[in-house]
Order: C-alpha cells, then sequence, then structure tokens
C-alpha cells in the first residue's frame, strides 16, 4: 500500500493525501525545483569528499614520525 495518494488539482499543483489522513497541497514545479537544488547540492558535497579523501589518503603516504 501506497504511503499516499496524488490527486492532480490543475497543471501545477496536486492534492497529497497520506495514509495517515493528512491532506498537503504540493505545487509540482516548486516540489522540481527543490529536487533539482538539492542534487547540486548532494554533487557539489560528493566532490568535496572526493577531494578530502585525496588529500587523507596522501596523507597516509607520509611518513610517520
Amino acid at each position: 500500500m501506497p504511503k499516499f495518494t496524488l490527486e492532480k488539482i490543475d497543471a501545477e499543483n496536486a492534492k497529497k493525501i497520506d495514509t495517515l489522513e493528512s491532506v498537503s497541497i504540493v505545487n509540482v514545479p516548486a516540489l522540481k525545483k527543490q529536487k533539482e537544488d538539492l542534487e547540486k547540492q548532494i554533487a557539489t558535497m560528493q566532490q568535496q569528499l572526493v577531494q578530502i579523501d585525496e588529500v587523507l589518503d596522501e596523507y597516509k603516504k607520509l611518513p610517520q614520525t
């Protein structure tokens, strides 16, 4: 059973009905924009993690004193 159902209101909005009987109005273009923004943030963070890993890997190669 899905956690929610969607009912289309118009071209840009849908009613989200949770199985817990709560109802939310969702603006689909805004939700898509939020998703794009989060994906960009994740990509940036992933790139930063790769750079940090590279530095840490090089650090491990340094002679221990």
